[in-house]
C-alpha cells in the first residue's frame, strides 16, 4: 500500500490506522550511516501518556535542520542523511515547526496529532521550490514472523519519480518485484518479505550502486529512505528491531 505524503494545514499521519501497533518490547535502531540509539517500548510509553518521535534530515541542500513545537526546540543541528533517537513527547496536538538550525523563519509547520504509544518518523525533505516541507509517518513496528523481516520506501527526494523495490536473485531472471512506481513524496506501507538482498531502481533503469545490494536481515523492519537529486541518488537505510520483554522471552 502507498500513501501520499502532502503539506497540509491539518496532517494526516500516513499509516493505516487499524495495523498501528504499540510494541510491549524495547527498540534498537541502526543506520547506513552509522548511527545507533535506542528507545523504550511503546507500552511503557502509553503509560505516562506520550508517543516516541524522532527527526531525519533528508534535504541535500542547506544548513541543518531543527524540529520545534510551539514550546521550543525538539531537535536542533540535524545535519543530512541524519536521524535522531526516538523521543518521548506529549500526545497533544501539536503544532511541529521546521527550520533551519538558528533560523529565523519556518520552512514549514504542519500540526499532528499522536496516539499514545505510537511511534512516528518526521521527515525534511526537499521541495522543488528549493526549500524544505516536513513529512509526517507512522511507524508500524509490528514484530515480522519468525524467518522473516519487514521493509518500506520512503522517496524523500523533489522531482525523482518512479522508483521499483526489487529483491534480487541469483541473476536477473529471478528478481521480484516488491513494490513499483513510487513518487517523490510517497511512502509505502510495511511489507513482509524474506530475509537477503534488494535494490531500488529508479524509472524502470538498472540501480546505481548505491542503490544496490541492500541487505536485509529476518527479525528486523527496514526503512529505506530515497535521498539526493536525480543521478546522483542515495538511500539511507534505517533498521529497527524491537526486543522481547524479559518475561515473555522466558514464556517461550
Amino acid at each position: 500500500m502507498r500513501y501520499f505524503i502532502a503539506s497540509l494545514a491539518t496532517t494526516m499521519v500516513l499509516g493505516v490506522a487499524s495495523c498501528g501497533r504499540t510494541t510491549n518490547g524495547p527498540s534498537e535502531t541502526t543506520t547506513s550511516q552509522g548511527q545507533k540509539s535506542e528507545a523504550p517500548s511503546g507500552a511503557t510509553a502509553s503509560r505516562q501518556g506520550f508517543a516516541l518521535l524522532r527527526f531525519m534530515n533528508a534535504d541535500p541542500a542547506g544548513r541543518p535542520r531543527e524540529l520545534n513545537t510551539m514550546d521550543g526546540r525538539l531537535f536542533g543541528d540535524v545535519t543530512y542523511k541524519s536521524i535522531t533517537p526516538y523521543a518521548e513527547i506529549q500526545t497533544d496536538p501539536t503544532r511541529f515547526r521546521l527550520r533551519e538550525t538558528g533560523g529565523p523563519e519556518d520552512l514549514d509547520v504542519e500540526r499532528t496529532e499522536l496516539l499514545s504509544g505510537r511511534h512516528y518518523t518526521l521527515i525534511a525533505a526537499p521541495t522543488p521550490k528549493g526549500t524544505s516541507r516536513l513529512l509526517v509517518l507512522r511507524d508500524d513496528l509490528g514484530q515480522p514472523k519468525p524467518g522473516k523481516a519487514r521493509v518500506r520506501v520512503i522517496n524523500a527526494t523533489s522531482g525523482v519519480n518512479d522508483l521499483d523495490l526489487y529483491m534480487t536473485g541469483p541473476d536477473k531472471k529471478m528478481d521480484k518485484k516488491i513494490e513499483k512506481g513510487l513518487d517523490a513524496a510517497e511512502a509505502t506501507s510495511f511489507v513482509e518479505v524474506d530475509p537477503g538482498a534488494f535494490e531500488i531502481r529508479p524509472a524502470r533503469q538498472v540501480a546505481a550502486p548505491r542503490l544496490s545490494k541492500l541487505r536485509v536481515e529476518e527479525g528486523r523492519l527496514y526503512t529505506f529512505v530515497v535521498v539526493g537529486k536525480s543521478g546522483d541518488l542515495d538511500v539511507v537505510v534505517v533498521a529497527d528491531q524491537v526486543n522481547q520483554p524479559a518475561t515473555e522471552a522466558a514464556v517461550r
